[in-house]
């Protein structure tokens, strides 16, 4: 087995998260910003034209619920969009949560471990239970599939001559011809985390992991945590 050179792994830190999270609350709307206010009596005939263009884009069953909550359709149409960016920014701090969590997981496993591939087909050094086993398997696929779309229609049929050394069989379909292609690619670690989802690093947290991942080794992610 390949021993991992013993490095000084990530942890999550609280004040990070935190820092994150008062970046999105910046992003909660002030109603009484004058970009937001209820509709000026005085309003020409073209701003409420183009209002009624947005609310035609966004629907007017979408934007009843603001309606319920503000006074008019400016504020509606604001606090609607506004919804948006807090959405899109909550999503890219879950998106690097989660990327912080499984980067971080990976390398304490293979501190421990000593197994820098443990991801990989044949390897064994971290005991996964059938569930997280099948996950991996699904990932190594996805890993494959994205290196094959990748190749030009010429690179994929030179394939052929590795994955079918006896020659095509005779009405093969295309997905089976893909899927034998497909494995000839021989992924990274790298590149299987990257198509793990958060369920499978998610797994590895719970109890059924509790005496073989997080108590000697994963409780160490989280150097914060007084358990």
């Amino acid at each position: 087995m390949k021993k991992a050179r013993l490095l000084s792994g990530p942890s999550i830190d609280r004040r990070g998260v935190r820092h994150f999270f008062r970046s999105a609350a910046d992003l909660i709307p002030d109603l009484s910003r004058p970009s937001i206010k209820k509709f000026d009596k005085k309003a020409s005939p073209n701003e409420i034209s183009n209002d009624m263009n947005i609310i035609d884009l966004i629907s007017a069953e979408r934007l009843e619920t603001y309606r319920r909550i503000t006074v008019g359709e400016k504020q509606a149409i604001a606090l609607h969009n506004h919804t948006l960016q807090l959405g899109s920014s909550m999503m890219s701090m879950i998106a690097l949560l989660e990327l912080a969590l499984r980067n971080a997981t990976n390398q304490r496993l293979v501190e421990h471990f000593g197994d820098p591939e443990w991801l990989l087909p044949n390897s064994s050094a971290v005991p996964l239970k059938s569930s997280e086993i099948r996950m991996v398997s699904t990932a190594q696929s996805h890993a494959r599939k994205a290196l094959y779309s990748k190749l030009s229609y010429k690179q994929k049929a030179w394939l052929d001559c590795f994955a079918f050394p006896a020659g095509m069989p005779t009405g093969i379909s295309h997905k089976k011809k893909a899927k034998a292609r497909q494995e000839m690619f021989c992924v990274s670690q790298g590149q299987v985390i990257s198509q793990t989802t958060i369920a499978f690093w998610k797994r590895l947290y719970s109890s059924d992991y509790e005496s073989e991942l997080w108590k000697p080794s994963l409780k160490k992610v989280f150097p914060n945590k007084k358990l």
